[in-house]
């Protein structure tokens, strides 16, 4: 005789659902609050650089940026004067205002040096372009990077070089 009794069969694992949907709602309410701090990531800020043939900022370079900060900074002022037909002077400050041109060490009142960390040698040659409120930053990890920045803005705004020395 065979007896049909009520056998319950217990899988090798068992689902806890209310576990399970406790962590499915988490998940989306994750996803759903990550949602709300996209707007609190840097929003981009127009910055004008020039208007009716003046200059409404200064290339700045810190106290002590080498030389070849220097030159890109001077390279810079007078493209920016090419393509707009304004004056932009080259002038020394804390890069809080106007187009700050450095390294990030020139400029610590700034904070970029946690975002340009430069021992590595594939990170040498990062560098930002960021406005901000009060001028635009190109800053670069070296000395080399900030020459890569100032052209690659140069070229966002327009500017081609197309024939070396010409």
């Amino acid at each position: 005789m065979i007896r049909n009794d009520a056998v319950s069969i217990q899988p090798a694992f068992a689902f806890d659902m209310n576990k399970l949907l406790m962590a499915g709602r988490a998940l989306l309410s994750l996803v759903f609050f990550a949602g709300f701090l996209q707007p609190l990531r840097a929003v981009p800020v127009d910055a004008r650089l020039a208007a009716d043939g003046k200059s409404l900022l200064s290339v700045t370079v810190s106290e002590k940026a080498s030389e070849s900060v220097r030159e890109s900074a001077k390279t810079l002022a007078d493209y920016l004067g090419r393509i707009s037909h304004a004056e932009f002077k080259v002038e020394t400050g804390d890069g809080r205002a106007g187009i700050a041109v450095g390294t990030a060490k020139d400029f610590p009142e700034i904070k970029l040096e946690t975002e340009l960390n430069a021992p590595e040698p594939a990170h040498r040659e990062q560098y930002i372009l960021r406005s901000h409120a009060k001028g635009v930053y190109v800053i670069g990890a070296t000395d080399l990077a900030v020459k890569h920045a100032v052209w690659d803005l140069l070229n966002r705004l327009g500017y081609r070089h197309f024939f070396t020395g010409a």
